[in-house]
C-alpha cells in the first residue's frame, strides 16, 4: 500500500511538472509566434514603403511625361499602378519652372495602409548661346560690298576686305591659323574626371612643338556631368617635366559648347606667344571642384603620344604643387599660326585690330602689327599683335543635342507647304528636302532637323510658336553622309524666319554644307533672325536686314544689313515641344 502510495504520488509530480513544462513552452511559443509576427508585419510595412516611394517617383516620372505632351497638366489623383496607386500635384513657379508633389500610396497587411511623398522642380531644358558680334567669320572671312552695313562688331578668323562696306562698331580681325595641328593626340580608351572632387581640379598634358611659331588654337576632347562652369584654358612652360607656374598664355572654354557626349572643342586664347621647337610646353585645363558638376577629358592609357605624359594637381597655382601621373596621356589639339590675315577696303566706325590694314577708313584707333595705309581718326599702335582667333559660338556636339530633340519628336518625309497654307511643325526630322512655298507660313514649335535642302520661297515666314515663350528654336539642314552635296539653306526674296514678337525670342538657321556652292543664300528683301554655317558661305543678298551672322565664310552683297541685338549675348534656345520638361538637378527630395 506504502509503495502505491508512492507511486501515486510520483505520477503527480509527473503530471505537474509536464503542466508546468507545458505553460512555459506554450508561452515561449506564444512569444515566438508573436515576435515573428511583429516581424512580419515590420518586413512588411518595409517593402510596402519601398514600394510606396517607387510608385511616388513613378507618378513624378509620369507628371514630366504628361507635362512634355500638354504643358497645363496639373496633376492626376489616386492613378493605380502595380501594388497601389499614385497622385501628383504640379504647381507653377514661372513661366519656365514647376514643381511636381507626387505621393505613393500602398494596402498591406490586413487592411494596413503607408504612403511616401517626394518633391522635384522641372524646369525647360533650353541651351544658352552667346552670340558676342553682329558677324563672326571663320577662316574664311568676310567680304562686304557697296552700302553693306554691319550695326555692331564684327569678328573674323580670316581676312576682311570689300568695296566701301561699313561697321559701325569694332572690327577684329584675329592671327592666321595652321589648316592641320601642329600637336596632336586622339587615341582614347579611358576618362579623366575633371573638377569632380578636389585633387582632380587641374589636369596637364605636355607637348613639343614640330616648329617654331606662334599657338594660334587650342582643341581638347570633352564631355560634361550635369552643369559645371566654364573651363579655364593655361599654356605654361615647363620645370622638370612637371607643370611651371610662369603662365604663356590663358583663356577658356565655354561650357555650353560641351554635352553629355564627348566631341572636340575649341577654346580661346588671350593671346598667341611664340613656342619654340624641342622645348617642352604644357596646356593646363582647370575646373571648379563640383561632385555632380564636372567634366570628362579623354585619356590614353596606352602612353603612345612619345615623350609626354598627362598630369593632375589639386591647386596648380600653390606655393609648391604636387603634380601626379594621370597614367596616361590626354587628348588633344594644338594649332600654330600659319596664313597671313589682313582688313582692307571698308570703314570701321569703332576700333580696328588686325595683322596689317589697307585702304581703310577708320573712325577709332588701329591696332597692327606689321603695317597699314588706312586712313585713321584715332590714334595708331603699330607693333600690336593681332586678336587671337575665336571659336564659333556653337559646336557640333550642341548641333547634335538639337537633332537628337527634333528626333524625340519623330520622324517625316520629304515635307512641302501649299502657297498660302498655314501650319505647326516641330520637333521633328524631315527625312527629304524642306519647302515652304510662296506665301504659306509654319509656325515652329522645337526643334527641326532636315535631312535635305531647306528652300523658303517668295514670301514665305517661318515663324518661332508662342508657346515658346521668350526662347527661340532651330532648323538645321545636315545629311551627316552628304555634307558636301546636302544641306544647303535658301531663303528666297521676301522669305521671312523670326522670333514669335517676345523680345529675345530668335529663329535659328543652320547649315552643315561644306561643298563648294553656298551653303546659305538670303535672297532680296529676306529677313530672318540669326544664320549659322560653320563649314561653307552664307552669302547674302541687296536690302536683307539679318540679326547676327557667323559661319566659315561670309559675303555681304550691296546694301545688305546686319542689326545685331545686343540680347543676342544671352540667348535661350528651346530643346523640344514648348521646350523641353526635364528634372532640374538637385531638386529631389523626400517629404513624407
Amino acid at each position: 500500500m506504502r509503495h502505491f502510495r508512492a507511486y501515486l504520488d510520483s505520477r503527480g509530480q509527473i503530471l505537474f511538472f509536464s503542466l508546468i513544462f507545458t505553460g512555459i513552452f506554450l508561452a515561449l511559443s506564444g512569444g515566438i509566434i508573436s515576435y515573428t509576427l511583429i516581424n512580419i508585419t515590420a518586413e512588411s510595412q518595409a517593402v510596402a514603403q519601398a514600394q510606396a516611394l517607387a510608385l511616388a517617383e513613378a507618378g513624378s516620372d509620369n507628371a514630366i511625361y504628361r507635362l512634355n505632351q500638354n504643358p497645363n497638366y496639373s496633376g492626376e489623383t489616386n492613378t493605380a499602378l502595380g501594388p497601389g496607386t499614385f497622385t501628383t500635384t504640379v504647381t507653377t513657379i514661372n513661366q519656365n519652372t514647376k514643381r511636381i508633389t507626387a505621393a505613393g500610396n500602398v494596402t498591406y497587411g490586413r487592411g494596413l495602409t503607408t504612403s511616401r511623398t517626394i518633391q522635384t522642380t522641372a524646369s525647360i531644358d533650353i541651351t544658352t548661346i552667346s552670340f558676342s558680334y553682329g558677324v563672326q567669320a571663320g577662316q574664311g572671312g568676310l567680304t562686304m560690298y557697296n552700302g553693306s552695313r554691319i550695326n555692331g562688331n564684327i569678328f573674323s578668323n580670316g581676312t576682311i576686305s570689300g568695296g566701301n562696306g561699313t561697321v559701325t562698331g569694332d572690327a577684329l580681325v584675329a592671327g592666321g591659323i595652321a589648316p592641320a595641328p601642329d600637336q596632336t593626340w586622339t587615341d582614347h580608351n579611358s576618362d579623366f574626371y575633371l573638377g569632380s572632387d578636389g585633387d582632380l581640379a587641374d589636369a596637364a598634358q605636355s607637348f613639343v612643338p614640330s616648329a617654331t611659331n606662334t599657338i594660334a588654337k587650342v582643341v581638347v576632347y570633352l564631355k560634361k556631368i550635369g552643369d559645371p562652369n566654364d573651363l579655364t584654358i593655361r599654356i605654361v612652360s615647363d620645370d622638370n617635366d612637371a607643370p611651371s607656374k610662369t603662365v604663356l598664355a590663358s583663356g577658356n572654354i565655354s561650357a555650353s559648347n560641351i554635352t553629355g557626349n564627348y566631341a572636340w572643342i575649341e577654346g580661346s586664347l588671350d593671346s598667341n606667344p611664340t613656342l619654340n621647337t624641342g622645348q617642352k610646353y604644357w596646356l593646363i585645363l582647370s575646373a571648379n571642384v563640383n561632385s555632380n558638376k564636372y567634366y570628362y577629358w579623354g585619356l590614353d592609357t596606352g602612353n603612345g603620344y612619345a615623350n609626354n605624359t598627362g598630369m593632375y594637381s589639386d591647386n596648380w597655382g600653390a606655393g609648391n604643387p604636387v603634380w601626379t601621373v594621370a597614367g596616361g596621356d590626354f587628348d588633344f589639339q594644338i594649332y600654330m599660326g600659319a596664313t597671313i590675315t589682313g582688313l582692307s577696303d571698308i570703314t570701321v566706325n569703332g576700333n580696328a585690330k588686325a595683322l596689317s590694314m589697307t585702304g581703310c577708313k577708320i573712325f577709332g584707333n588701329a591696332y597692327f602689327q606689321m603695317s597699314s595705309t588706312c586712313e585713321v581718326s584715332g590714334i595708331q599702335y603699330p607693333n600690336t599683335p593681332p586678336p587671337s582667333p575665336q571659336p564659333f559660338p556653337i559646336s557640333d556636339t550642341q548641333i547634335t543635342a538639337w537633332e537628337s530633340a527634333a528626333a524625340a519628336g519623330g520622324t517625316i518625309g520629304a515635307y512641302s507647304l501649299d502657297s498660302g497654307a498655314t501650319s505647326t511643325l516641330g520637333p521633328v526630322v524631315v527625312d527629304g528636302d524642306f519647302i515652304l512655298n510662296n506665301n504659306s507660313t509654319v509656325k515652329i514649335k522645337g526643334p527641326i532637323w532636315v535631312k535635305g535642302n531647306v528652300t523658303l520661297d517668295n514670301g514665305s515666314k517661318m515663324i518661332v510658336d508662342s508657346s515658346l515663350g521668350n526662347n527661340g528654336t532651330v532648323l538645321i539642314a545636315d545629311k551627316p553622309d552628304s555634307t558636301t552635296t546636302t544641306g544647303k539653306i535658301i531663303l528666297n526674296n521676301n522669305a521671312i524666319g523670326i522670333g514669335n514678337g517676345q523680345p529675345d525670342s530668335a529663329m535659328l538657321f543652320i547649315s552643315t554644307y561644306a561643298g563648294v556652292e553656298d551653303a546659305v543664300l538670303v535672297g532680296n528683301n529676306a529677313s530672318s533672325s540669326i544664320v549659322f554655317a560653320p563649314y561653307g558661305t552664307i552669302h547674302v543678298d541687296n536690302n536683307v536686314d539679318l540679326w547676327e551672322l557667323t559661319g566659315y565664310q561670309i559675303k555681304l552683297n550691296n546694301n545688305a544689313i546686319v542689326n545685331y541685338r545686343s540680347g543676342l549675348q544671352n540667348t535661350s534656345f528651346s530643346n523640344g515641344p514648348g521646350g523641353s520638361w526635364i528634372y532640374q538637378a538637385g531638386s529631389y527630395a523626400i517629404t513624407d
